[in-house]
């Protein structure tokens, strides 16, 4: 990294779409690319976080969002913790 360019993470979520009775971590996630503001779309599949760092390269004049951390989301997880925030409040 260049001295003075500063550390800047971000975070993306991914719906991959899929079907079928062996995958076990699929769930009903709204499809942010299919959706507007007055419909929403909802489709089954797999949502992905991913962590990239952003790098400036020498051959490109934008920077770059490197990978380096992706986990799959699972849906009972996310239930579990709006269950939770709704005990709380």
């Amino acid at each position: 990294m260049p001295s003075g360019f500063p550390v800047i993470v971000l975070v993306d979520e991914t719906l991959e779409r899929r079907k079928g009775k062996q995958i076990k971590a699929k769930g009903y996630y709204r499809d942010a690319v299919r959706s507007t503001q007055k419909k929403v779309v909802k489709c089954l599949g797999l949502k992905w976080i991913c962590m990239t760092l952003v790098v400036p390269l020498p051959w490109n004049k934008r920077p770059w969002a490197l990978p380096f951390l992706t986990a799959l989301l699972n849906r009972s997880l996310i239930n579990q913790y709006q269950a939770l925030n709704n005990l709380l409040k």
